[in-house]
C-alpha cells in the first residue's frame, strides 16, 4: 500500500509550504500552524485577504485598470488584438484584466441595459455589487443610467458595493468619483458579503444584486425581493461548467483561487433558498410553485441580447467578447408573482 501523500513529500518541501502559508492560516482561523489541518474556507480567505500575503490585499493589486477603452475597430483581427493585449499586460505589470475592464464600457453597459429592461421603475432602483474590483463596473453602469435612463431613475437610484478588501473599496470610490454626480448615488460597504448579519433586517423592497465571478447562495434569505445577475467561469474546456480565466500565481499576490460553477446546481439552490409558495394549505396536494424566474445564457448570447457587440468587433470580423469567452455564462434570476 502506497504511503500517504504527505509522507512522500520531502521534509524540506513540507517546511517551505508551511512557512509560506502559516501567516495566512493564523490570520483567518487563529489555529496552531504546522501539521494541524485547517478548514478550506479559512485557507481560501487567508490566501485572498491576508494583509501580508493575500491576493487582493495590496494597494496596487492584481486587478488592472485601463486608462481608456480599447478601440477594437482599429485592430486588424485576432493577432493584432493579442499583440495589443500583450503590450497592455507588460505596461501595467498586473496579473489580469477582468472582462468588465477589457471591454469597458460595453460589458457593463449590457448589464445596465438588462436591468433597465426588466426593472420595476416605479420604485427607486437599488443595485448591490458583490466584490466590485476597481469600480469600473459601477462607474460604467452609473454612466449608462445617467445617459439612457429617465432622469428620475438616475437621480433616485442607489448603488452599493459590498467589498471585503479595504484597498479595493478605496479604489472604487476613486473610480466612481471621476463623475461627481455619481458619488451621491454610490456607497461602499467594507464588509464580508457572506456574513449574514451584515445585511441587517429583511427588506421587502426590490433590488438588484450583481455578482461577477462572485457566486454565493446566502443572499436570498436576506434580500427576498432581489433580482440577480451573476457571471462566472471553469476554466476546463471539456466540461459544461462556464469559465473565463485560468488559475494563476502572481507577483502581486501569492495565489488566486478558482472554483468553477455548476449553473444547473446553482439554479436549484437559488429556487430552494427563495422558497416555494407557503400559501398552500395542503402542500402534498399541489406541486410546489417556484418564486423565481431564471435564465442561463452564455456570454455571447447575453451580449447579443442586451449589449452592442459591434463595439467590440475588429476589422476582419473577429470579436473577442463573443469569440473568446465560450466557457463563461451569465445567470439571471428575478422574482415572479406568477402563481399559475
Amino acid at each position: 500500500m502506497a504511503p500517504p501523500l504527505a509522507a512522500r513529500i520531502p521534509e524540506l518541501g513540507r517546511a517551505a509550504m508551511r512557512a509560506r502559508w502559516v501567516p495566512a492560516a493564523l490570520f483567518s482561523s487563529g489555529i496552531v500552524a504546522g501539521d494541524t489541518p485547517i478548514l478550506v474556507r479559512d485557507f481560501v480567505r487567508s490566501a485572498l485577504y491576508d494583509p501580508n500575503h493575500g491576493y487582493f490585499s495590496k494597494r496596487m493589486g492584481p486587478v488592472g485598470m485601463l486608462e481608456s477603452s480599447i478601440r477594437f475597430n482599429q485592430l486588424e483581427g485576432r493577432s493584432a488584438y493579442m499583440q495589443h493585449l500583450d503590450k497592455l499586460y507588460k505596461k501595467h505589470d498586473i496579473a489580469w484584466f477582468t472582462p468588465v475592464e477589457l471591454f469597458k464600457p460595453w460589458y457593463a453597459y449590457a448589464i445596465a441595459a438588462s436591468i433597465l429592461r426588466t426593472a420595476n421603475l416605479s420604485v427607486p432602483l437599488k443595485i448591490y455589487e458583490i466584490g466590485g474590483g476597481s469600480g469600473t463596473c459601477a462607474k460604467c453602469i452609473l454612466d449608462y443610467m445617467m445617459l439612457n435612463a429617465p432622469p428620475k431613475v438616475y437621480n433616485d437610484m442607489k448603488y452599493i458595493s459590498v467589498e471585503i478588501s479595504s484597498s479595493l473599496a478605496e479604489k472604487q470610490l476613486e473610480t466612481v468619483g471621476e463623475v461627481r454626480s455619481h458619488l451621491s448615488k454610490f456607497t461602499v460597504e467594507h464588509r464580508d458579503a457572506t456574513n449574514r448579519p451584515g445585511w441587517g433586517r429583511k427588506d421587502p423592497r426590490p433590488c438588484w444584486v450583481l455578482m461577477l465571478e462572485q457566486l454565493m447562495d446566502t443572499l436570498h434569505q436576506a434580500l427576498p425581493s432581489m433580482s440577480l445577475i451573476a457571471s462566472d467561469f471553469s476554466y476546463l474546456p471539456d466540461v459544461t461548467i462556464a469559465g473565463d480565466r485560468a488559475p494563476l500565481v502572481s507577483s502581486k499576490g501569492d495565489a488566486d483561487i478558482f472554483f468553477p460553477t455548476d449553473f444547473q446546481l446553482l439554479e436549484q439552490i437559488d429556487h430552494n433558498c427563495s422558497g416555494f409558495s407557503k400559501e398552500q394549505k395542503n402542500p402534498g396536494a399541489f406541486k410546489p410553485v417556484k418564486k423565481r424566474r431564471t435564465i442561463i445564457l452564455d456570454s455571447a448570447a447575453f451580449m447579443e441580447e442586451f449589449g452592442m457587440p459591434m463595439k467590440t468587433k475588429t476589422k476582419d470580423g473577429y470579436n473577442p467578447l463573443l469569440d473568446d469567452f465560450k466557457n463563461t455564462k451569465f445567470y439571471l434570476s428575478v422574482p415572479t408573482h406568477n402563481r399559475k
